[in-house]
């Protein structure tokens, strides 16, 4: 059920300090385009800066706080565009995960996956090699096709429509699924999900009812994060000028404004920690 009402983040932020003083630990899963950084045009522009590192290895030094990267993109492709310390990498939806300590989680049905998913992109390429504005990503067990450049609403009907039907004419057995989230098309492992993500992290790190947890996300993909940490954990949905329906029960506007919360929460943690100590 989605609620069409979520609050901002800084109106409730009194409060948040109380939850934040009592919770024993801080599991904080963060996506990361549209999130931690704008969407961009090409998918390799989205660098993440020094200030923004900075901050999310001072987040994560704490030993009280757990960082989490949730992304549709390939953990190898994170680590080079926000190279951090003390963090989980979540790559290609869950279906890879890296640990701090070197424990790496792979999903076992991704064997049959993979090999699918590398027909699906050639035959993508292919179709469209003379559109330059479409582009094809290529991730481990998922891939996605952009088209933000595109402006004419023929022509991205048109990819949608091609997609589709290459995706269905080579996935004979229902493995994959595909779904559409900003001006991208998302192709992945079928029953796999942001969920998934926060249940096998959650379980590593043996979480309780005194720890509290935070899943940041914008896009359609991040909602069964949201709703796997409720009733008690906080979902926040990055609008990025998208009013659309969301399970989140709050909200912030741009990746600028995450960047804030961020700031906020650190100098807040260390005022609580240091006055409990």
């Amino acid at each position: 059920m989605f609620n069409f009402k979520p609050v901002h983040l800084f109106k409730s932020w009194s409060e948040l300090e109380e939850r934040i003083r009592e919770a024993d630990r801080i599991i904080l899963f963060l996506d990361y385009d549209g999130t931690l950084l704008p969407i961009v045009e090409r998918p390799e522009l989205a660098v993440a800066d020094e200030e923004l590192k900075t901050l999310l290895n001072n987040l994560a030094a704490d030993s009280k706080i757990k960082v989490i990267i949730a992304s549709g993109r390939a953990i190898q492709t994170l680590k080079q565009l926000i190279p951090l310390r003390n963090v989980v990498y979540a790559g290609d939806h869950g279906i890879n995960i890296e640990f701090p300590t070197g424990e790496e989680f792979k999903w076992r049905k991704a064997r049959q996956v993979n090999p699918l998913i590398d027909k699906i992109y050639n035959e993508l390429s292919e179709c469209f090699r003379s559109e330059p504005d479409v582009i094809i990503e290529k991730k481990n067990s998922n891939l996605s096709v952009h088209y933000k450049l595109l402006k004419d609403a023929n022509k991205i009907n048109g990819v949608i429509q091609k997609t589709y039907r290459i995706v269905e004419n080579h996935d004979k057995t229902g493995l994959l699924q595909v779904f559409e989230g900003f001006k991208i098309i998302e192709i992945r492992a079928k029953g796999w999900d942001k969920g998934k993500v926060v249940e096998i992290v959650c379980e590593k790190l043996k979480t309780t009812s005194r720890d509290l947890i935070f899943f940041i996300g914008d896009d359609i993909t991040d909602e069964d994060g949201f709703k796997k940490i409720k009733p008690t954990g906080i979902s926040i949905l990055v609008k990025n000028e998208n009013n659309r329906e969301t399970s989140a029960d709050y909200f912030l506007h741009n990746p600028l404004e995450v960047r804030q919360f961020l700031r906020y929460f650190l100098s807040a943690h260390n005022i609580l920690d240091s006055a409990s100590t």
